[in-house]
């Protein structure tokens, strides 16, 4: 029995990495995927002739399948291929004329929905491979794997080989400093730790970027091998998510080994090795691959399967684009979540009640997914849109979120248990966060906008029952947000509210959790409209004392770390009294600025929580305007360090010509005193206007807007 560590594809055979007993195995197999056509029969035959003639299939024969739109039962060609990601290329390419299904699918995670594998399996692998595990066991566990971790020392953002620059290997708790001085000894030397150490698991900071992209010129150029076995499975790109820009560096995949940029992976920084196994398991992506992956390429993933599992042809193409609606249709349906605006000012005895994961258990539980969501016919009605959901059949989406949605309430209930189970839930959780927005997104294999639509239409409709059982039972909402309310009335009890919850929850069928009532919470004026409260801007402390912040500037990337800690710290001291009024808080308050003060203007807090981090939103040259971000970026441009679109940029506040510095440029600058006073002062303002709303403004009323779409 073993653990089926990785599978890869190479040329035409899969290559299973089976752990045994410590040892690695190394089993090929070669299995062929599927390529499906619809057309002219006619000219199917003649194509596949083709196609069989010049290599690219090996068998192809006809036979019904059913079409994702309509659940038809079709009769399609099927091409069985050694050389999938080859002929899905030539297809594309060449046949124009006839519809392609079962295309661009990453190739191992294919042939693991076919087979019924998955990573970290338990197999046994002989002249078969035999299952002896399943992706919905939560009881898994990792067998024991040596680790190592590599990362430099030196200035940031800069590549190994570069005068400063050293790699610093640790290994059973064994650290080595390597300098690339001399190369040839530092490639031998590196060669000589890796094979006495053997990891089965390389955590790297910046490896993909910084790291293995300078080794593997290295080891080609000294014909050295250091036994890392590093392979460039992807070149870097930068990419626009939500309005942001982000940067995902190259991806290096080492062979027999699992590598881990701990820098270039965000399931490895929200969930660790745990989350990221546990995802890979059940979306089937191996696990190097899925530690780089977005959130939705997973989401894809677990549609493939749920297609592929199922008979159902995935299209090689989005499916379907949005109908033109009338202007008062889109008025109608595209109104997103619904928002109750908080009123300004401190309320005490407040209760938060979360509906738990409400998006994808709506997606679930009314089977909304694009082949089933329509502009007409027969089904179920969704208010104010109008469309109507198919209920005849079940929709890929909630096939997908099913297993999602059943494996995180196990490990909610597990995760107090054992830290690994919040690990894995954790993971689970960014998966649930994400499908809704995938729900939308325009290139979505499985994407629609009335689809995306309908859930909220539903959510809303939702939340606004809540509202009224809420009302009903004497409470007043404070503010509501999606699928949160909070709310309080006179008297309130931890009675109370669990009876509201069991209320909605039994009214809405959607499970609710209790994020606590708060002593107090405290929501500010929004800085354009002053006596407007903003959705989701808020502090306040639990009744067991426990903090929760939401939208303030120690949230932010953008602040430096003084200025965090310094409203951190006001906040905190704040939370020790149960009724803060005006005058303790800004008595607190000008303590702790004036001692911030002294301590800059002495240089006493430390040069690196000045820093500032901001993402790079272009190229410095296509900065139209001298900011300080265009300023960094041509000073670190000139120093040889150019930073791509989404990486993220370090500077501090400069006093003289230049306003920001780079942060490993900027030793002998001296800081701009007055600017940071000025951002920490911005820092109190937001937690002292709450509480001084009344006594600043006398007479005028806060206002709450009752809804906002």
């Amino acid at each position: 029995m073993g653990f089926l560590f990785d599978v890869r594809l190479q040329g035409e055979y899969f290559l299973l990495y089976v752990l045994e007993d410590g040892e690695m195995k190394v089993f090929s197999r070669k299995y062929p995927l599927q390529v499906y056509l619809r057309g002219r029969s006619k000219r199917l035959t003649e194509i596949a002739k083709k196609l069989k003639k010049i290599g690219l299939v090996s068998d192809f024969r006809f036979e019904k399948k059913t079409e994702y739109l309509t659940g038809e039962r079709i009769e399609v060609l099927r091409l069985d291929t050694f050389r999938y990601e080859i002929l899905s290329k030539y297809l594309k390419r060449h046949v124009n004329d006839l519809e392609l299904f079962n295309t661009g699918i990453p190739p191992e995670t294919y042939f693991m929905s076919l087979t019924g594998l998955f990573p970290s399996a338990l197999v046994e692998v002989s002249d078969t491979i035999r299952l002896l595990d399943s992706e919905m066991d939560f009881k898994w566990s990792l067998p024991d794997m040596r680790v190592m971790e590599m990362f430099l020392r030196g200035p940031e953002n800069t590549a190994l080989g570069s005068r400063g620059v050293s790699l610093i290997v640790r290994a059973e708790g064994i650290e080595f400093e390597l300098t690339a001085s001399n190369t040839r000894d530092f490639l031998k030397e590196l060669r000589r730790i890796v094979k006495e150490y053997d990891p089965q698991i390389v955590l790297t900071d910046y490896g993909d970027k910084l790291i293995f992209p300078v080794l593997r010129r290295m080891e080609r150029a000294y014909g050295i091998d250091t036994g890392l076995n590093m392979e460039m499975a992807a070149r870097g790109v930068s990419f626009i998510s939500y309005g942001s820009v982000f940067y995902r560096a190259p991806s290096y995949y080492l062979s027999g080994r699992w590598h881990i940029d701990r820098k270039n992976s965000f399931m490895y920084k929200e969930a660790g090795i745990e989350g990221i196994v546990e995802i890979s398991r059940i979306s089937r992506i191996p696990v190097q691959r899925l530690a780089r992956s977005a959130i939705g390429t997973a989401m894809s993933a677990l549609e493939y399967d749920a297609a592929i599992r199922n008979g159902i042809l995935i299209p090689g193409e989005k499916a379907q684009s949005e109908d033109f609606r009338p202007l008062g249709n889109l008025l109608t349906s595209d109104k997103g979540g619904l928002v109750f605006t908080p009123p300004v000012g401190v309320f005490k005895n407040v209760a938060e009640i979360d509906f738990s994961q409400m998006y994808p258990t709506i997606m679930v539980k009314y089977n909304i997914s694009p082949e089933t969501v329509r502009r007409y016919g027969k089904g179920r009605v969704v208010p104010e849109t109008g469309y109507v959901i198919d209920m005849s059949r079940k929709g890929i989406v909630p096939m997908a979120l099913e297993k999602v949605l059943k494996k995180r309430a196990i490990y909610k209930k597990l995760k107090n248990i054992d830290p690994r189970y919040n690990e894995r839930q954790k993971a689970i959780k960014w998966i649930l966060v994400t499908c809704f927005g995938y729900l939308g997104y325009r290139n979505a294999r499985f994407g629609k906008i009335e689809a995306h639509e309908s859930v909220t239409a539903i959510g809303r409709e939702i939340l606004l029952k809540a509202k009224e059982i809420a009302e009903s039972r004497g409470f007043t909402i404070l503010h509501a947000l999606t699928d949160s309310l909070w709310v309080t009335k006179d008297g309130m009890t931890g009675q109370d509210v669990e009876e509201l919850v069991r209320d909605i929850s039994n009214s809405t069928g959607i499970s609710i959790d209790v994020e606590g009532t708060y002593r107090w919470i405290a929501f500010p004026s929004s800085k354009g409209v002053r006596g407007v409260g903003v959705p989701n801007r808020f502090f306040g402390v639990f009744e067991d004392g426990k903090i929760k912040i939401r939208g303030l500037m120690l949230r932010r990337r953008d602040v430096p770390e003084f200025v965090k800690k310094a409203q951190k710290e006001f906040i905190s001291s704040i939370a020790r009294f149960d009724n803060p009024n005006p005058e303790i808080v800004e008595s607190i308050g000008r303590k702790i600025f004036r001692r911030y003060q002294i301590e800059i203007k002495e240089g006493i807090l430390p040069y690196h929580e000045f820093v500032i981090s901001i993402r790079v939103r272009r190229n410095w040259k296509d900065y139209k305007t001298t900011t300080k971000t265009a300023q960094v970026l041509r000073i670190l441009s000139e120093s040889g360090i150019n930073l791509n679109p989404g990486e993220v940029a370090h500077y501090v506040l400069t006093d003289g010509v230049t306003a920001a510095f780079p942060y490993q440029e900027s030793m002998n600058f001296d800081l701009n005193h007055e600017e940071y006073l000025k951002l920490l002062q911005r820092a109190f303002d937001e937690v002292i206007d709450p509480f001084t709303w009344e006594k600043r403004y006398p007479h005028k009323k806060t206002v709450q807007l009752s809804i906002k779409w």
